[in-house]
Order: structure tokens, then C-alpha cells, then sequence
């Protein structure tokens, strides 16, 4: 009896483990996306309202959730009280928390910071410019993810789940 309910937690356990790597792929799919927005909402309050970044990241962090949510917050909180650093080492500071979270790539983080970096320019237009571009570059690393998460996700299922009847089988 106790070897079958072992058997049985084996197999949930390779199932459990292949939906979660699926479930990180949708995440990525999910953050990527919702980065878009904001810097749709960013753009308009630079482009329109002309409104400064300290003032903008806490509103963002308001229009969201973690991870994003902290990592905007910290980024208004580290500009308000910065001395020499400037905002793209603001951005490369507060972005490396987000590694850790909801399946984004260190590449995304990456462009993130690259798009920090150029975005504390005193020109509206050359920062409405910026902001432009890195939509391109998430435009495209989310339908990369969108593609990924298509192809992936049922393989990582089933793998779990076989992985978890292979183990079975190598314990008889």
C-alpha cells in the first residue's frame, strides 16, 4: 500500500513540475505584455502631460502588480534619494530583483536596463523616442515568448508527467 501511494506522489511530483515549467513560460508571455502597456502609459505622461520620471514610477507601480509593482516603487524611492547616480544605474540596481520572478529571461532584464539607461535624457522627445523603440524590442520578445510558450508548454506537461512514470518504473 505505502509503495503505491509513493508511486502515486512520484508521478504528481514529474506532473507538478512540468506544469510549472509551463506555467513560467505563460508568466514570461504575461510580464512582457503587461511592461508594454506601462511604457504605453509612460510614454503619455512624458509625451502629453510632461510629467518627471520620479513622479511617473510611483503611478506605475499603482497600475500594477508584483513584481513589477516593487520594482517601479523602488525605482521612484531610489530616484527621490539618489545623490550622483543616474537613472540608468537607478534601472540596473532595481532590475536585478526582477531575475528572480515570474519566468523573465535575463535578456529582458537586460533590454530593461539597456531602456533604463537611455531613458533619463532631458529631451521629452528623444525619451518618447526611447520608450518607442524598447516597445519594439518587447513587442518582439513577447511574440518570441508567445511562440515559445506554444511550442513548449504541452511538451513540458507530458515530459513531467513521463519523467514521473519513468522514475516509477526504474524504482519496481
Amino acid at each position: 500500500m505505502l509503495k503505491v501511494a509513493g508511486m502515486a506522489l512520484i508521478i504528481i511530483s514529474g506532473s507538478a513540475l512540468g506544469v510549472c515549467m509551463s506555467r513560467e513560460l505563460a508568466q514570461r508571455v504575461r510580464w512582457l505584455g503587461e511592461l508594454e502597456r506601462l511604457m504605453q502609459v509612460l510614454k503619455g505622461e512624458i509625451q502629453y502631460a510632461a510629467t518627471p520620471l520620479p513622479e511617473i514610477f510611483p503611478e506605475l507601480a499603482k497600475r500594477t502588480e508584483e513584481p513589477l509593482e516593487s520594482f517601479f516603487a523602488s525605482l521612484a524611492s531610489a530616484m527621490e534619494l539618489r545623490s550622483k547616480s543616474t537613472t540608468g544605474d537607478i534601472f540596473a540596481e532595481q532590475a536585478e530583483a526582477l531575475l528572480g520572478f515570474g519566468g523573465l529571461k535575463e535578456r529582458d532584464v537586460e533590454a530593461l536596463v539597456r531602456f533604463g539607461r537611455r531613458l533619463g535624457c532631458p529631451d521629452r522627445e528623444q525619451q518618447v523616442q526611447t520608450i518607442r523603440l524598447y516597445q519594439e524590442e518587447l513587442a518582439a520578445a513577447r511574440a518570441e515568448a508567445q511562440e515559445d510558450y506554444r511550442q513548449k508548454a504541452k511538451v513540458y506537461q507530458s515530459l513531467g508527467f513521463l519523467g514521473g512514470c519513468f522514475c516509477v518504473l526504474l524504482l519496481l
